[in-house]
């Protein structure tokens, strides 16, 4: 089933939006899909552009119940997501931008979040060697139409690809290009059938590379382009019901109180207190 503009009932709905990275959790572009389409398992299906989340989950109908709770696990989540930024930016701060794009550190961040599953990572690959600059510049018109999810980080890299596209052999002189950005989809299901609305934080580290060589045969010599793009899933699932339990609920505000400070200490503190984060 699909639901329409109109606001036509479904069994299923799925409301995504996208972060930049731990760095800037305010800036994102949201989404639309509707059906159980899987739209959190594939950094290019992100549905339709839309607006914040929550503004689209209420417009897909949520009772008013399951709204608020729905609000208060994105209070949630943000909180999480700024703890992780401390925690990655001071890691920035001593070792370099090389930091943000370290799958060790990214998964560091998953496996401590307050009350997200990890589930580890997932690895999706295409490696050719390509011995046209044509078919390798049509190559990288195929990457450039999957990558059509409305958000900063992929805007960056279809900009990127579009660069190497038009001027390909111009962009190749200098032997290597490498292109790294860090993703986060948080998406929320609401379960008609169930009556209940769930939550995700899902990471994507896409990972981009292309080298040229000239290859000299005894009958003619030819560029040899090697293209590598990758991306690295690091799935997520919010455990709400272990959060709302009266006990963790009054550890993980008294943690959150003090991060509210925007206080950087504060906040990396929050994100390694044993007493909230999953081990």
């Amino acid at each position: 089933m699909t639901k329409a503009a109109s606001g036509t009932d479904v069994d299923l709905i799925e409301i995504e939006q996208m972060h930049n990275g731990f760095l800037v959790p305010e800036q994102y572009a949201g989404g639309y899909t509707a059906g159980g389409s899987g739209s959190a398992k594939n950094i290019f299906q992100t549905g339709q552009q839309g607006g914040n989340a929550l503004a689209n989950l209420t417009e897909a109908g949520l009772p008013p119940r399951l709204l608020e709770k729905a609000r208060s696990i994105d209070r949630d989540l943000q909180s999480a997501i700024g703890m992780g930024s401390a925690w990655l930016r001071k890691k920035a701060d001593k070792e370099g931008e090389s930091a943000l794009y370290d799958v060790k550190n990214l998964t560091h961040i998953y496996s401590h979040l307050a009350f997200v599953n990890y589930g580890g990572i997932q690895n999706v690959e295409y490696d050719e060697t390509i011995r046209s600059v044509d078919i390798a510049a049509s190559f990288l018109g195929i990457l450039m139409n999957f990558a059509v999810a409305p958000c900063l980080g992929l805007d960056r890299f279809r900009k990127f690809l579009g660069g190497l596209q038009q001027g390909f052999k111009a962009q190749m002189k200098d032997g290597r290009r490498k292109f790294q950005s860090f993703l986060m989809a948080q998406t929320y299901t609401y379960n008609k059938n169930l009556d209940q609305v769930t939550a995700r934080l899902d990471g994507y580290l896409i990972d981009f590379t292309s080298e040229s060589k000239l290859i000299t045969t005894s009958c003619a010599s030819y560029e040899s382009i090697k293209i590598k793009f990758k991306y690295q899933l690091l799935p997520g699932e919010f455990n709400y019901q272990k959060l709302d339990k009266s006990e963790n609920r009054a550890k993980w505000n008294k943690v959150v109180d003090k991060s509210d400070k925007d206080d950087l200490d504060n906040m990396e503190n929050g994100f390694k207190d044993d007493t909230i984060a999953r081990k």
